[in-house]
């Protein structure tokens, strides 16, 4: 089948219905025509987050998903992103509350400095101005997108410190390493 040529969206209020619950929601669908057939792309989220509430348990709230983050702390790197905790978030498990420090191993005082945590799918990006002291760390929390939606999977993360600026006027840029896919550019 080719791509459609048109899409349109259709809201409206939907029923939605699983094994255990039936509810009313305001959703939309995507409809297309092709070759003079209708086609309609259901609301995947709302059902998505409905089973997410029915099937998760406490046990997979409480693990350390430290694993779905890949943190290359490059040797020249100034500072370091350090103690990495990954967290399913209760209200929106799709989401990674993730909590780690940022550790300044030089004797000079970072003014500024942004940290990339992404994927293949995109990149979310954090900016000071996180003022650390030389020698120092302070801790942070993010939340991030662990996946679009379950037919695509677990997004697999590569965090690190993209820039850093010191007090001093000097700064410091990542790189990229040569035949790495998974650090965030």
């Amino acid at each position: 089948m080719k791509a459609p040529t048109s899409t349109w969206s259709v809201g409206g209020t939907a029923t939605f219905q699983t094994s255990s619950a039936t509810w009313l929601e305001e959703t939309q669908i995507r409809a297309y025509r092709d070759q003079g057939k209708w086609y309609f792309v259901p609301p995947q989220l709302a059902m998505q987050n409905k089973w997410e509430e029915i099937h998760y348990t406490e046990a997979d709230f409480s693990q350390d998903r430290r694993d779905e983050i890949e943190v290359p702390n490059p040797p020249s790197a100034p500072v370091e992103i350090t103690d990495v905790h990954v967290y399913m978030d209760r209200k929106y498990p799709s989401f990674r509350n993730i909590k780690f420090k940022l550790r300044n191993n030089t004797s000079k005082r970072a003014v500024a400095l942004s940290v990339r945590i992404g994927n293949e799918s995109g990149t979310a990006e954090m900016s000071g101005p996180f003022e650390l002291e030389a020698k120092k760390q302070i801790s942070i929390e993010e939340t991030v997108a662990a996946y679009g939606d379950f037919c695509g999977g677990l997004f697999k993360d590569a965090m690190v410190v993209k820039d850093v600026s010191f007090a001093d006027g000097s700064g410091w840029e990542f790189k990229k390493p040569v035949g790495n896919d998974r650090a965030p550019e």
